[in-house]
């Protein structure tokens, strides 16, 4: 089965081959399969604060904890994410300026089927207040 993206491309290139009169089907099918995998979808939280019961502007995203870490330098943030949660395999994060931030200790992903959501608990720097992203991935594995 062909993905959407290869889908459009196909499209593409056979209305391409119409129009030149020069491209076979077999030669479009050839071409789609050389094409590299699609990115993995992703969607993304909108900035987020480290402030306790923050909520995001996109997808709802909410803080739902900060603690303190391991030592006075790093906090524990639980973020709840109120997304379907089989299309969240990986999570990363990144600043508002798009740059992934370094993170020393493993992200948590919790799914929680009932109330529809994903819980995240993630340890960040206390220098890193002017705010994160946290990107929710699909990886295509899973189909």
């Amino acid at each position: 089965m062909l993905s959407y993206p290869k889908l459009l491309i196909g499209c593409y290139l056979m209305l391409q081959g119409l129009i030149s009169g020069c491209q076979t089907q077999n030669t479009i099918i050839q071409d789609l399969n050389k094409l590299p995998p699609p990115e993995a979808p992703t969607l993304e939280t909108g900035i987020l604060q480290g402030v306790d019961g923050y909520k995001g502007d996109l997808l709802g995203a909410e803080v739902v904890s900060i603690n303190q870490g391991e030592n006075d330098a790093f906090e524990v943030i639980e973020l709840s994410v109120p997304i379907d949660p089989e299309v969240v395999d990986q999570v990363t994060v990144v600043s508002p300026s798009g740059q992934l931030l370094e993170i020393d200790e493993p992200i948590e992903i919790s799914p929680n089927w009932k109330k529809s959501s994903v819980g995240i608990i993630l340890t960040l720097p206390k220098k890193k207040k002017p705010g994160f992203i946290i990107k929710l991935i699909d990886l295509p594995d899973d189909e």
